[in-house]
């Protein structure tokens, strides 16, 4: 999943310019203000200069101290003002991009999610992701403000000192300092990256300490001391990360620390010379304005690197969203299209109807897998019918259910769907998975989100509930889970919302890919025969390991190492005698 820079540098520019475009007038009026800003630090060497040899010549004191009180007026209210403008604008920019965020990340194809860089980078892109948004723009507009504000001290010491070569010997003394803080940001911009896996390697074994989920086998098989040693190893690893970078960066620190001293040095030497060389009764004011402007430029172009070196910082986090953003492929992208439309708003409330599913040289391969999954898969599934697929662990059953529900593109190969003689290109699917997500809200949102254009049909939900045998047909809106105060349930009552879910759409091609593995053989086939019996309008998918399942539907196609190796009734593949055989001789006694 590899992209040339071109992409994501043309999506960073694409970003910043949605980042002006997001609210023109407050980010206009932030800039006014840094910049009114910047225009005081030029004029505040020249009213120190004036106000100076007032003091010494008693002329126009008066004059210079209200105009040094007037600046400094003006200063405080720029500041105050600017951060009111500037937290209006940067809220407005990480709603949108915070929306941008999770958006990107709920139409992700699902392969991308099997790529440890992408889990890095999506680490980075997410982690403080508001408060680095915000950090991002006020260094922006740091070094809008510190350029500004070094453009006028220069000018004010061309106008205290008449001398070019006095403005351009500050200049150069000064601008030493920019460059030897670019390495310290270039290290902190590197320190990040290569701590992104470690980060999430200690968060993901702390989780399995203190995540409920985990607790009870943590605790029975007593694995609290192994996982601590393993999350141990994990925050050196990131502590390791961190004293390198901090190693590397000291040293840039006492070269910048040592610069600023030299600079410093060099500007008082020529601010005196300069001093030294003009008008007698101007000596004291254009040595302290002099000074004034050195230290002002010393201290913006110090500020300026620093706020260059967040910036780039800080700017990863745009990279990061481009690269989040364009990492679609072209193959995948018209997957993840597809799923947007199907997901993005409320699934269409049309009537359920028999959908023929047509398979030809069907093949897909894992990016990391060094084989494929599936080879040439060619089958048939009629409208109405039930049909399932069974095989071995690791034969390409869920792989091939993702392909046929959208969710993963073929490599090769073509599937169609028809109903009647209508063509589908977009058929509305359902499914139940075995990892079903538990969601920690009401009963009706968890029934509810296969279809949220009947939310509120509380009839059709209750009858969803009733087939799936839930006893919560009467409690829609009872909260589920203990962590928001809600009712815990057991995981045989969680199968049944699942269930319910799958079923609560309308949908023309259902898929139950094993959500009943946790229960007992018997009870899955009473279970499964219950619900599909109940249900001949649509076409059905059933995966399964369990062979009781499978003789109850019309047909059952077996897959072995990705290929599909037989295709028949329950009778006909035992009267085969191959895989199917072998497996239900072995599972016999389950049912007897």
């Amino acid at each position: 999943m590899r992209h040339t820079n071109t992409l994501p540098r043309r999506a960073v520019l694409r970003l910043i310019w949605q980042f002006i475009r997001i609210a023109p007038f407050p980010l206009c009026v932030t800039l006014l203000l840094r910049l009114i800003n910047a225009g005081n630090r030029g004029f505040s060497p020249i009213i120190i200069a004036g106000f100076t040899n007032a003091l010494i010549n008693a002329e126009g004191l008066f004059l210079w101290m209200g105009l040094y009180l007037v600046l400094m007026t003006l200063e405080i209210l720029t500041d105050v003002f600017n951060g009111v403008t500037q937290m209006w604008f940067s809220n407005k920019a990480v709603l949108h991009f915070q929306q941008d965020l999770l958006r990107q990340a709920g139409q992700t194809p699902l392969l991308h999610f099997l790529d440890p860089d992408f889990h890095d980078n999506l680490s980075r892109a997410t982690q403080g992701f508001s408060d680095r948004v915000v950090s991002w723009f006020r260094s922006v507009l740091d070094n809008v403000h510190s350029v500004a504000s070094v453009c006028g001290l220069l000018g004010a010491v061309f106008i205290i000192s008449s001398n070019i070569w006095c403005m351009i010997a500050l200049f150069v003394s000064s601008f030493i300092i920019l460059f030897t803080r670019k390495p310290i940001a270039r290290l902190e911009l590197e320190r990040d990256r290569a701590a992104a896996r470690p980060n999430r390697t200690q968060a993901a074994w702390a989780a399995r300490l203190y995540e409920r989920v985990n607790s009870p086998e943590v605790r029975l098989f007593t694995l609290q001391r192994w996982l601590l040693s393993k999350w141990e190893d994990a925050y050196h690893q990131l502590a390791a990360v961190e004293v390198g970078s901090l190693k590397r960066k000291t040293i840039w620190d006492a070269v910048a620390n040592l610069s600023s001293i030299f600079g410093y040095c060099v500007i008082v030497f020529i601010a005196a010379q300069t001093a030294r060389n003009g008008d007698p009764e101007k000596i004291a004011g254009v040595f302290m304005g002099l000074i004034a402007a050195a230290a002002g430029l010393q201290g913006f172009l110090s500020y300026m690197a620093r706020s260059m070196g967040n910036l780039a910082e800080q700017s990863g986090v745009l990279r990061d969203l481009a690269t989040l953003f364009t990492t679609q492929s072209a193959k995948e992208s018209s997957v993840s299209r597809t799923t947007e439309e199907k997901q993005d708003g409320p699934a269409p409330a049309s009537e359920a109807g028999e959908m023929a599913v047509s398979m030809n040289d069907l093949s897909f391969q894992y990016p990391s897998a060094a084989t494929q999954t599936l080879k040439d898969i060619t089958a048939k599934i009629a409208p109405g019918e039930i049909v399932a697929l069974v095989g071995k662990n690791g034969a390409g059953k869920t792989t091939l259910a993702n392909i046929l529900l959208g969710l993963y593109a073929p490599d090769s190969g073509t599937l169609a769907f028809s109903q009647g003689a209508i063509a589908s290109e977009k058929p509305t699917t359902s499914a139940v998975f075995q990892d079903f997500t538990k969601f920690l809200l009401p009963v009706r949102d968890n029934v509810g989100f296969a279809d949220l254009n009947r939310v509120q049909d509380d009839s059709h939900m209750r009858r969803t509930l009733d087939r799936a045998g839930s006893t919560f047909a009467q409690e829609l809106d009872t909260w589920l889970g203990h962590e928001f105060g809600g009712r815990d349930v057991s995981g045989g009552e969680w199968l049944r919302l699942a269930v319910a879910r799958g079923l609560f759409r309308q949908s023309q091609f259902v898929v139950f890919d094993e959500p009943t593995a946790a229960i007992d053989p018997v009870a899955e086939v009473e279970m499964i025969q219950e619900l599909l019996t109940k249900d001949a309008s649509r076409t059905i998918l059933v995966i399964s390991h369990r062979l009781g399942v499978a003789r109850l539907c019309d047909r059952i196609l077996v897959l072995d190492e990705g290929q599909l190796v037989e295709d028949g009734t329950h009778e006909e593949l035992l009267a085969m005698d191959g895989l199917y055989a072998e497996m239900w001789n072995a599972q016999a006694s389950w049912y007897a």
